[in-house]
């Protein structure tokens, strides 16, 4: 383990402001894989997936004095990125790239089967895609990325009450979509 493994978030980037370079490159590959898959879920393309990773990157580096210290460095990375991913959503709502993990072929799968998993990951896709924007970013960040409340509200700059409220409709929205979906399978 290196020195730099056992620093917080907040040590590694303020060390980096006072100039010490390759806390950055730290923080980089600390981020690197849960960063680029959450842009990949938001943006359903690789390539441009790794252009915002390299935008969110490059807005922290310019916005490097806003950052405030005594807050969770990991909640101000994701909101930079969540403002990022909000324009190509705008643009035209992506494919996500399979959030649950359910069109993966899951070993002697049948044919059936495997379409099975593929339509109900389509559909989980449309569903999540169709969530009002602070909805689907709350959820996002809670439940593929872990962040906590307390975190997304200072990632989406929103109290703590209203990104509980959204995360409530939010689980509603999707858990009536679900039923629905199910009702029409039967």
């Amino acid at each position: 383990m290196t020195e730099a493994d056992m620093e917080s978030d907040e040590e590694l980037f303020t060390a980096w402001r006072r100039g010490e370079g390759d806390k950055l490159e730290s923080l980089v590959r600390r981020f690197e894989e849960p960063l680029f898959r959450f842009l990949l879920r938001r943006c359903g393309d690789p390539a441009r997936a790794e252009d915002l990773f390299q935008e969110t990157w490059m807005s922290i580096m310019k916005g490097r004095d806003t950052y405030d210290p005594t807050r969770s460095f990991k909640a101000w990375l994701y909101g930079i990125a969540i403002h990022a991913t909000r324009k190509v959503w705008r643009q035209k709502a992506p494919a996500l790239i399979d959030p649950a993990g359910l069109s993966r072929s899951h070993g002697g799968d049948s044919p059936t089967r495997t379409l099975e998993r593929r339509e109900t990951a389509a559909a989980v896709r449309r569903i999540l895609a169709a969530l009002p924007e602070v909805q689907r970013d709350v959820f996002f960040l809670y439940e593929y990325e872990g962040l906590t409340y307390p975190e997304i509200a200072a990632a989406l700059n929103r109290p703590l009450g209203t990104v509980k409220s959204q995360m409530f409709y939010a689980v509603r929205r999707v858990k009536s979509a679900l039923e629905e979906l199910w009702e029409e399978l039967r």
